[in-house]
């Protein structure tokens, strides 16, 4: 989509700097990534307290390996409200050692 914008010359400066975009489209389309990215994000962090955790957090801790549904357990909504059915969601992690 081509679009023409008035964009202050020290803040594309200092953004083609700080990211080390080589052009104004890179940049510009990195802040639009980002945006989206920190909305989405905002998003999942609505739902914090309305997930409980069943698992062992020890077990997975010390497992240096992609973890099993059965080993890494599952988040349940336990939400109340929310307009939307009960969900169950397998859980797996990476250890970094």
């Amino acid at each position: 989509m081509r679009t023409n914008i008035e964009i202050n010359d020290d803040l594309m400066r200092d953004a083609l700097k700080a990211g080390g975009f080589k052009t104004k489209k890179e940049a510009v389309e990195a802040g639009l990534r980002l945006i989206v990215k920190t909305r989405s994000q905002g998003r999942i962090r609505r739902l914090r307290g309305a997930l409980q955790w069943e698992g062992s957090l020890d077990e997975m801790r010390r497992n240096k390996w992609l973890l099993s549904t059965a080993q890494s357990g599952s988040l349940v909504s336990t939400a109340k409200g929310l307009g939307r059915p009960s969900f169950s969601m397998s859980c797996s992690v990476w250890s970094r050692s």
